[in-house]
């Protein structure tokens, strides 16, 4: 719970009471504005100093003017990429910067991943359409930082949501690594073992000029040494999509055109490999996402972790030890052993080949 002060400013509940039993009898207090516990609470029009969250040589800055942010390193702040949140409602694209006002709280904070500094950004004034918000944490100790984008739908009627970009880039260099674009590499991760193929590409290599991942991708200039890093942390509710996009020109002149990340269905993915079946298969079978957000309700992204740098064996690193901490993987325990018939015959199983093994495993195991 809140209360506002006469300039609109929240006030957490529990100070409150502080702020009354400060109040001497006789003496009216006309306006209190706290700013306590790091806290920071800003608008598109109270504030145009940009509000910023350092850990080591990894800095996120928050614009109060228009609510993006930018992910630096080193030590005099490098631009790695400056980018916005974005949602899919009602079939229609919803950016951050489309909104008049923007809330900024800055403060101290402490989850699974440890202590950290936070900075959360609320994106409203849009009447007919649902708020967009986002978190995003950078941890004491971690060379890294998560986001997580959120819908927060206080409209009288409900919608539904089809996507939520927790990346969207911006600007005139999508992404800024210190080096020609040229010298850029890019790892992206597979849906399922090879949807799609899982290599290693130059920059302007990709089919179609689209380097599409599924979970992580890691983009690494060679002439630079620095590298960019983007992996989900989870998959409770959507399927994490990264698509960079590249400019349709010559090798002197390859640029990116677009960078995002989308917590979203796997239409796209089903649709766009030739192994899944369904992209010759009738057109009803690709079911678009429409998750249903009812009024006064909010549903978040799923979390990503970011890390940019000189160290892209760390990055990975970092990303493994995080998804084997929050998901408890029994690195100490025996393996599990089984017999697994889809890597050996996909769709193709067969009664008969199913009894063949069972019959095998029988007799020798």
């Amino acid at each position: 719970m809140t209360k506002r002060n006469c300039k609109g400013a929240r006030v957490p509940e529990e100070l409150v009471g502080l702020i009354r039993s400060l109040v001497i009898p006789g003496l009216l207090i006309v306006c209190v504005l706290i700013l306590a516990g790091g806290r920071l609470a800003a608008s598109g029009q109270s504030g145009t100093s940009p509000i910023a969250a350092q850990i080591d040589e990894l800095s996120v800055t928050v614009r109060p003017s228009d609510g993006t942010y930018e992910i630096q390193t080193g030590t005099g702040g490098q631009s790695v990429i400056h980018a916005r949140v974005a949602a899919e409602i009602d079939h229609k694209w919803i950016k951050s910067t489309d909104y008049p006002k923007h809330e900024i709280v800055q403060s101290n904070s402490e989850d699974d991943l440890g202590h950290g500094k936070t900075i959360t950004v609320v994106s409203s004034g849009l009447p007919k359409f649902p708020d967009l918000a986002y978190t995003v944490q950078i941890y004491d100790g971690r060379a890294f930082g998560v986001i997580e984008a959120e819908i927060q739908n206080h409209t009288a009627n409900p919608v539904t949501i089809q996507s939520i970009r927790s990346v969207e880039a911006i600007g005139n260099k999508i992404i800024d690594l210190g080096g020609p674009h040229k010298a850029d590499r890019v790892l992206s991760d597979s849906f399922s073992e090879d949807w799609p193929p899982l290599q290693i590409y130059d920059l302007g290599k990709a089919p179609s000029g689209m380097h599409r991942a599924v979970g992580s991708q890691l983009l690494y200039n060679r002439r630079s040494k620095e590298s960019l890093f983007l992996g989900a942390l989870t998959s409770n509710r959507f399927l994490t999509i990264i698509h960079l996009q590249t400019q349709p020109s010559s090798p002197e002149s390859l640029g990116i055109a677009s960078y995002t990340v989308d917590s979203t269905g796997t239409t796209e993915i089903q649709a766009t490999d030739p192994e899944s079946g369904l992209r010759e298969g009738p057109a009803e079978n690709l079911i678009e996402l429409s998750v249903p957000l009812l009024a006064g309700e909010s549903m978040t992204s799923e979390r990503v972790m970011f890390a940019a740098g000189k160290n892209y064996y760390s990055q990975l690193d970092n990303y493994g030890a995080v998804i084997r901490e929050l998901h408890h993987a029994r690195v100490s325990t025996d393996n599990l052993l089984g017999w697994w018939s889809w890597t050996a015959f996909y769709t193709k199983i067969t009664q008969g080949t199913a009894l063949t093994n069972a019959q095998w495993l029988a007799e020798h195991l």
